[in-house]
């Protein structure tokens, strides 16, 4: 009987590639059955690229990703481990969250072992994935990745117990992210379209919907520690690590959009993508830079704390001025420009911009923090399907319930 060639093999594996088919398991187990079906075409006399023509001509279109998404869809049926962990943190959660409303003692604690229960969760889908995607590119990236993140939420749980050895760990964990998120950015930008296959690629597009959810959950329960507080003109630190979660969440995530973009350019260079990566990696530093600037300057922290957001607000302006589709472009590019006031109006208040015409106090009045939530909720449902305007306005919330950030 005939066999293939190594090369003849990697034509089939690329035609499935193209096809769409990214589940390794079920690509293996495809190549296996078409490369039968060649070789016996090549007994009957056939050359290869006929042989493949024949039976290429008689798979239904689309059938095997109609494959694919059966097989997912009954894998996604079984025990999966990532949501077994992501079950118990949204307990853990619950569970937080009503020892803190009864005044129960163990809040605390509970709040804790979510940050453990969200590590793993992590972690776990991280291994997950690599083992799914096994024949993209970036799996030790991914790992990174996850390590550095891990890190930073171990400093949490460290400052939260008191533990010594918490600055240190802070200090690690978010020069790491410092420094090896805008190297990715910088790789990505390089690319030429040679990382369209990169793992972080593909999750960056597939977990947006998962990312949101997870940060309106955060932000809801911490509306639920905090709101009394806040209508008291007080904080409540268990509430506010609830927003900080969901601003650090929402904003890798916001800053990992920019790479879908970068990956897809046939080379670097147009002023466009040269503003992106520059605007986008000073902004993310900035953005991260003050949660170990606990001796930073107040007027460079306060800097550091709003000009991100009036960046990602210019950002998202120049995304739907210059790419989306017509009947959606002023709308939302108006909408883009006018929420930059916002860290704008927060940044001038913090440093007395306005002298006595505007009270330092604005922000945190109750009535317009409710009033300015509600118009924010209604963004977010009004344009719900909008992927980047639905981030801008995620982040924005959070924020928006952190008064005396």
């Amino acid at each position: 009987m005939a066999r293939l060639s190594k090369d003849e093999i990697k034509r089939i594996s690329d035609d499935l590639h193209l096809e769409g088919i990214t589940f390794e398991p079920l690509r293996s187990e495809l190549i296996d059955h078409l490369i039968c079906d060649v070789e016996t075409r090549l007994d009957e006399g056939l050359g290869f690229e006929e042989a493949w023509k024949v039976v290429k001509s008689q798979i239904p279109t689309n059938h095997f990703n109609h494959i694919q998404k059966e097989t997912m869809e009954l894998l996604n049926k079984k025990i999966n481990p990532t949501q077994v962990f992501s079950a118990i943190s949204l307990a853990l959660l619950v569970f937080a969250t009503l020892f803190k409303m009864l005044h129960l003692q163990g809040a605390g604690y509970l709040l804790l072992f979510f940050l453990v229960s969200a590590s793993a969760t992590l972690v776990v889908g991280t291994t997950r994935s690599i083992y799914v995607y096994k024949e993209f590119k970036g799996r030790i990236v991914m790992l990174l990745a996850t390590a550095f993140i891990v890190s930073f939420i171990a400093a949490l749980c460290f400052g939260v117990l008191k533990l010594p050895g918490y600055l240190p760990l802070l200090y690690f964990s978010v020069t790491s992210i410092c420094i090896f998120f805008p190297s990715l950015s910088l790789y990505f930008y390089l690319s030429k379209q040679k990382l369209k296959d990169h793992l972080l690629i593909k999750l960056t597009k597939e977990h947006q919907g998962i990312i949101e959810k997870t940060a309106l959950i955060l932000i809801g329960f911490g509306l639920v520690f905090n709101y009394s507080s806040l209508l008291a003109g007080q904080e409540s630190f268990i509430g506010v690590i609830f927003f900080v979660f969901s601003i650090i969440l929402v904003g890798m995530y916001a800053y990992s959009l920019t790479w879908v973009h970068f990956v897809k350019m046939k080379r670097p260079g147009n002023t466009t993508s040269l503003f992106l990566l520059i605007s986008s990696s000073v902004a993310f530093i900035m953005f991260i830079l003050p949660l170990v600037g606990q001796h930073m300057h107040f007027v460079v922290r306060q800097y550091f704390a709003y000009l991100p957001g009036v960046i990602f607000c210019l950002v998202t302006f120049m995304h739907y001025s210059k790419f989306s589709s017509p009947d959606r472009k002023p709308a939302l590019a108006i909408l883009s420009l006018a929420l930059s006031l916002y860290p704008l109006l927060r940044l001038a208040l913090k440093l007395g911009w306005f002298g006595e015409a505007l009270p330092p106090t604005l922000v945190t009045d109750p009535f317009f923090m409710i009033f300015f939530l509600v118009f924010l909720t209604v963004l977010l449902i009004g344009y719900r399907k909008e992927k980047l305007f639905k981030t801008l306005v995620i982040l924005m919330i959070a924020s928006h319930m952190i008064p005396h950030m």
